[in-house]
């Protein structure tokens, strides 16, 4: 049996949103792909969720503390999308980003294959190896 807890207080949001803020930008959208990945369209609902567009944020989130929580807000705003939207449990959701957290080994599931290669190469090492 699945346990109930609804994840609907301001403390759990806030200590949410703390979890992830803890893990390097680059394993924030990390987190977010393969929480998209995981989720099923949900009665042939479509497109599936693809995360974009975060290249640039990872990149300015390494130099500024400010870009940083704009990328927290973002990631946290896309899985609140998944919530409502794909169904996805916000339990397992919150669960999984405290196991990122507090094992970091966790963070190196592989990205899903499917994925472009823009999504896959985000970070400061792919980063400043462009021109």
């Amino acid at each position: 049996m699945k346990p109930t807890l609804t994840l609907d207080t301001r403390s759990d949001r806030t200590a949410l949103w703390h979890a992830l803020h803890r893990l390097p930008p680059i394993d924030r959208v990390r987190f977010l792909v393969l929480r998209c990945a995981a989720v099923k369209p949900a009665q042939g609902r479509l497109p599936a969720p693809a995360p974009g567009g975060f290249d640039l944020m990872v990149k300015e989130a390494y130099r500024c503390d400010r870009a940083d929580e704009r990328l927290t807000n973002s990631v946290y705003a896309d899985l609140w999308g998944l919530v409502s939207g794909w169904d996805a449990d916000m339990l397992e959701i919150a669960l999984d980003a405290e196991e990122w957290v507090r094992r970091p080994s966790a963070r190196r599931k592989p990205l899903p294959s499917g994925l472009p290669r823009a999504r896959r190469g985000v970070g400061p090492s792919a980063a400043s190896s462009r021109p």
